[in-house]
């Protein structure tokens, strides 16, 4: 097998225009959903709420800062993390069966 190409280039071997933006946001699309991840995490957000919560004390009972205290230290918080992380890898990959099944269910196929 040549590695050169021995034909000369065509307007078959370009990509058209509005494939090329369709690739260029589907990659854009792809790093913004792998780097926001990383931001909101560096964002804090729940040491950012605990800051913001009203103690408890005079003005009633602070339940949801209470339980935010509560919820790291919970014997159950080692379990559900995975039990999550499965479901969503579970529930991704059954999207992704039922969009390659599909067309071949059409009769027009």
């Amino acid at each position: 097998m040549p590695l050169v190409r021995r034909h000369a280039p065509s307007s078959y071997d370009r990509w058209p225009a509005g494939r090329a933006v369709a690739w260029t946001l589907g990659l854009a699309v792809t790093v913004l959903a792998m780097t926001v991840p990383i931001l909101l995490l560096l964002g804090a957000p729940a040491t950012l709420a605990l800051r913001t919560l009203p103690a408890a004390g005079k003005c009633g009972p602070a339940v949801p800062r209470e339980a935010l205290t509560r919820l790291p230290h919970s014997r159950y918080v080692w379990f559900s993390i995975p039990v999550l992380i499965t479901t969503i890898i579970l529930a991704v990959q059954r999207v992704r069966t039922d969009r390659r099944a599909a067309p071949a269910d059409h009769p027009n196929t």
